[in-house]
């Protein structure tokens, strides 16, 4: 996945030397950090923190988390791989 990672951010135009975080959960960790920062205890696909503008000056981006769990019923829902279902999450 990093490579796919890093071809993301090429893509958006970003500098090799930017980079965000990803961290792949489950439904559990992804509804607690949803509630944390955005005071909604659901379950969803992916909370994503976008940091300051002066982390980005820095090459810090942001973190994004995905829910696996969550990313696999999408998939299977829409009848495409799982990694597709993935990479466009961490977009």
């Amino acid at each position: 996945m990093e490579t796919t990672g890093e071809r993301i951010l090429s893509a958006l135009g970003y500098p090799e030397t930017c980079v965000a975080c990803v961290g792949f959960v489950d439904d559990e960790a992804i509804a607690e950090l949803h509630l944390r920062w955005f005071d909604d205890p659901s379950v969803t696909n992916v909370v994503s923190l976008e940091y300051g503008d002066n982390d980005a000056r820095h090459g810090l981006l942001g973190e994004v988390y995905v829910s696996v769990e969550t990313a696999v019923r999408e998939a299977r829902s829409a009848g495409i791989r799982i990694q597709y279902r993935l990479a466009w999450l961490m977009m």
